[in-house]
């Protein structure tokens, strides 16, 4: 204590006796008589229950941050979830398109305007796929004599 009055003189400092923490101030005074050295005074208080309370609050802080992370993940998943449920939707759509029912088309107006246009995109491929069906699917004999035109050209 005495080191750190000579160290940092009338500055606030912090002690520790033992298991004991003490902050204070020490300061040297002149004792006026000429044979005798300064004294040092010394004024200091226990902090304990000041060290209590901010390891206290550094455990409750902690553990507000860490339900602050798990509460912004979470919320995050449901955000992220609830904005491709319309892509969930699409999905679920198209997977009832089938070679035999290529007729079937996606609801542009139940989607969102950003994934309208793929909705529109889709329905598009979808029905030049069925009239690409339609035509192949004429009867075997149109196919094989127009193949036979093709090929004798």
């Amino acid at each position: 204590m005495i080191d750190s009055a000579r160290q940092q003189p009338n500055r606030p400092s912090t002690w520790t006796l033992g298991t004991q923490t003490y902050r204070g101030i020490a300061a040297g005074l002149p004792t006026g008589v000429g044979a005798l050295s300064p004294l040092t005074v010394a004024v200091a208080t226990d902090i304990a229950h000041h060290q209590a309370f901010m390891r206290a609050f550094q455990r409750t802080l902690w553990g507000f941050v860490a339900a602050a992370a798990a509460l912004t993940g979470l919320l995050g998943w449901v955000a992220a979830r609830r904005g491709l449920a319309p892509l969930r939707a699409m999905r679920e759509q198209a997977q009832v398109v089938t070679a035999q029912h290529l007729s079937h088309r996606l609801s542009v107006h139940a989607v969102p305007a950003e994934l309208a246009e793929l909705a529109h995109s889709l329905n598009d491929m979808l029905a030049r796929l069925e009239e690409a069906f339609a035509r192949l699917s004429v009867s075997p004999r149109t196919s094989r004599t127009s193949y036979a035109r093709q090929s004798a050209t």
